[in-house]
């Protein structure tokens, strides 16, 4: 049997993604032969490796470099034999009848000499890139100054992403998108190759021109629905996308227009490529300066309030401190504790307690070393700095959890929060009806849907989704893609209607959930029901615990460097501090203790700090260690601690082997 579609499929550093691609392509494959190539533009990841050992019949090309989607593209067309040629983006899921209708579509219509299809986001909107015009110097002028955004249905000023046109109706366009672009091979032979000079965008808009150029037609088809994730994560405002991008508009205009009409055109890019720049770099300052500035302002009105505060409480009275103080030495403290959080990345996305501790912590000290040097008249109050620091710390604290819970959308703050889920599979899948408990990190698992399941039909009934989302408030939609249709994952997407829903696709080995730029290992979390040790809001509160216990230490230190070795004391402390070591952990002397177990720091104690450890096995520790895990409480930790400064006032504090 002949080929008859020749799947070309780039990859760059998209394991899960293509994946996820490959399996929906093979599930696509019904009653016609099919070869797929993957063109590996060099990754770094596991991409290769995953399609010599998943999809064993893939024709995989290996590249020791990356020369662009263009050159990758060709190499593919070049060994492929089939009637069509499907380039296909690594991060797409397509239908089971979408290579079928395609075809049917080609087979009837002999002078479409390419097609492309209707694509949705992974939050199921529609990407108007799915059918598009050419860029003509005034369409590219009313996209880039945002004329097709204020008057989308214009024929006029939406022409270059035709809004106007019907999003499931078919339709002659002018441009295709590379991302599902399905093509006569013999259009191929005729007009050429993908031209190699576009290394990245543009490609498609060439290679669509030359089509019709060569008086076939480029059809928009809507009769099936693709997700094409990276649609809406493109990072469009960051320049080096603008460089990209507009460099590909100016070797098109250079390629295909003439004369004054060139001009235009490439006046109109490079009035966008500055324009998008300076917006760019307007918004990245915004970013870095925002909190920064947000911090100084809240640390510097409440350091004011504080200080007021112990003018009263120390001297009776106010303005105790020169003006001098308050208008350069706090500014002064609250520039160096920001250089220090700069330093730990406390102003990231991503920043964490310990972050800000170790800022603070290390900014003071810097900040009571220079005190020391400066003459006696210049040292206002130790106290002061100290009094500071403690305001630093908790200002720099409320003001990441406010910014989190405005991302949050009021829900709740991030480090808590779990968003609201609903599963959707086969009853018949197993691993569906037990699934991976480490989904639970992340989500709060309300309602499942088993397809299939003739028990409840209320419940498996699709058409109710919209009442199942509205009565449990769902957040999120994860499918279980083995046995189900991807057709109905995708009308499900559809259905749905929902711009504030996220969905989720779990791969038939479930070892991961893909959704849009984000895949989670779902094998990196115990799969057993260990709560409460690892939920966000304990794990906080532990840290707490810890951090309130040293400061607590502290008024008694004297009394324990009588009877203790001092500097073992302060490092253990400092390690406490930091979050190298915790006050009570698991008793874990051999890897066989702690197998399978949500993952802690060594502790000071542990929950058989006073049993005999000579008469327990290993499964026996192991089950006690289990059991601190899934009771976990707070209370239990404070009633350790105490029992041991109970049972022995000199307390050995260990030090970890560096």
């Amino acid at each position: 049997m002949s080929v008859e579609i020749s799947i070309i499929i780039i990859s760059y550093n998209v394991e899960a993604f293509l994946e996820q691609c490959l399996y929906s392509v093979y599930k696509s494959a019904i009653n016609f032969e099919i070869e797929v190539f993957v063109v590996d533009n060099n990754s770094v990841d596991n991409s290769a490796e995953m399609v010599k050992s998943k999809f064993p019949d893939v024709k995989l090309i290996c590249n020791n470099e990356n020369k662009g989607f263009a050159y990758a593209c060709n190499q593919g067309i070049k060994l492929s034999k089939g009637e069509y040629i499907l380039l296909l983006n690594p991060d797409t899921v397509i239908q089971e009848s979408s290579l079928f209708l395609c075809k049917n579509f080609m087979d009837e219509n002999v002078s479409a000499g390419a097609l492309g299809v209707r694509m949705i986001n992974g939050k199921g909107e529609f990407l108007p890139e799915s059918k598009r015009s050419l860029p003509t110097p005034i369409s590219a002028f009313y996209k880039m100054f945002g004329f097709s955004k204020l008057f989308p249905k214009s024929k006029v000023f939406g022409k270059y992403q035709l809004k106007y046109i019907d999003e499931n109706e078919i339709h002659k366009v002018e441009v295709l998108s590379g991302a599902y672009m399905f093509i006569r091979k013999n259009v191929l032979d005729k007009i050429g190759l993908l031209d190699e000079d576009f290394f990245m965008y543009g490609e498609d808009i060439d290679l669509s021109f030359r089509i019709s150029q060569a008086n076939y037609d480029n059809y928009y088809f809507p009769n099936t629905t693709i997700i094409h994730y990276k649609g809406e994560s493109t990072k469009k405002t960051s320049i080096k996308y603008v460089k990209i991008f507009y460099n590909a508009m100016l070797i098109f205009a250079a390629k295909h227009y003439k004369g004054k009409k060139r001009r235009l055109f490439r006046f109109a890019i490079y009035c966008a490529i500055y324009l998008r720049a300076a917006i760019s770099l307007f918004r990245q300052i915004i970013q870095i300066t925002f909190l920064p500035f947000f911090d100084f302002i809240l640390i510097y009105l409440s350091y004011n309030q504080v200080i007021k505060f112990w003018e009263n409480y120390k001297f009776s009275g106010f303005n105790a401190y020169s003006p001098y103080f308050f208008d350069f030495y706090v500014p002064g403290f609250i520039l160096v504790w920001s250089i220090f959080i700069y330093y730990f990345k406390g102003y990231g996305a991503g920043a964490k307690i310990n972050d800000l501790i170790k800022a603070i912590t290390l900014g003071t000290a810097s900040i009571l070393i220079i005190y020391a040097l400066l003459p006696e008249n210049y040292r206002y109050s130790r106290a002061l700095i100290l009094l500071g620091a403690g305001l630093a710390f908790c200002c720099t604290t409320i003001n990441r959890l406010i910014i989190r819970l405005i991302q949050n959308k009021g829900k709740g703050f991030s480090i808590f929060y779990r968003k609201k889920a609903l599963l959707i599979g086969n009853q018949k899948n197993d691993s569906f009806i037990h699934y991976p408990k480490s989904i639970d990190k992340d989500f709060e698992i309300c309602q499942s849907v088993a397809i299939g399941s003739s028990i409840d039909k209320s419940q498996n009934d699709l058409h109710n989704l919209s009442d199942i989302i509205d009565i449990y408030k769902i957040e999120s939609i994860i499918f279980f893609i083995k046995d189900l249709d991807i057709g109905e994952i995708i009308d499900c997407i559809i259905n749905a209607n929902n711009k504030r829903l996220e969905f989720k696709i779990i791969l038939p080995a479930n070892s991961l959930m893909i959704g849009s730029q984000s895949v989670i290992n779902l094998n990196s979390i115990p799969d057993f029901k260990i709560s409460l040790i690892s939920d966000p809001i304990n794990k906080f509160i532990k840290r707490m615990l810890d951090i309130l216990i040293v400061f607590s230490f502290i008024p008694i230190l004297p009394v324990f460097f009588i009877k203790n070795k001092p500097l073992q004391i302060l490092a253990t402390f400092n390690k406490i501090t930091f979050g190298k070591l915790t006050w009570v952990s698991y008793f874990q002397n051999q890897p066989e203790h702690t197998k399978n177990l949500p993952k802690l720091q060594k502790g000071i104690f542990n929950p058989i700090q006073f049993k005999d450890i000579n008469l327990l096995s290993d499964k026996d520790i192991y089950e006690l260690n289990l059991n601190y895990a899934k009771n976990y409480q707070i209370k239990n930790d404070i009633i350790i601690i105490f029992k041991a400064l109970k049972v022995t006032f000199k307390i050995q504090l260990p030090i970890e082997n560096e």
